[in-house]
């Protein structure tokens, strides 16, 4: 396909139309389409970058992902906001999204989020080091 089929008008069209379609899907490409075609975005670089150089990172994201679908919280709001933060989403995003949600609206303060990651990475860490993860998330479910 020649470069200049890349440059017609219909092409670009067409193109704006599916950037918009991933954008309002949630999709998020790690190449910075607004500053160069090859020119990619950091945050996400540096996120994949990080579970794929250290095991050990890819390994705890793993336990959290299973612990967040454990029944080993204390309120539904807890879980939600740890199940959150095991998809990456960020906390602040966290918050917004929970403070516009009728059930949660009430509960969410600016800073729980952080609180309750660090509670339940506190007690994920405890029972990994205790070596009780495993019985912990079977004797439960």
């Amino acid at each position: 396909m020649s470069s200049k089929v890349f440059q017609t008008k219909e092409f670009k069209k067409l193109k704006s139309e599916w950037y918009k379609k991933l954008e309002q899907s949630g999709f998020k490409d790690i190449e910075a389409h607004e500053r160069s075609e090859y020119e990619v975005n950091d945050k996400e670089l540096r996120r994949i970058k990080a579970l794929a150089v250290d095991p050990s990172r890819a390994e705890w994201h793993q336990c959290v992902s299973r612990y967040a679908n454990s029944n080993l919280f204390e309120r539904k709001l807890h879980k939600v906001i740890y199940q959150l933060y095991s998809e990456n989403v960020p906390r602040q995003e966290i918050y917004a999204r929970l403070k516009v949600d009728p059930v949660f609206s009430q509960e969410i303060h600016t800073h729980t989020a952080h609180h309750v990651i660090r509670k339940y990475d506190r007690r994920l860490k405890a029972m990994i080091k205790a070596g009780t993860f495993e019985k912990a998330l079977y004797a439960i479910t």
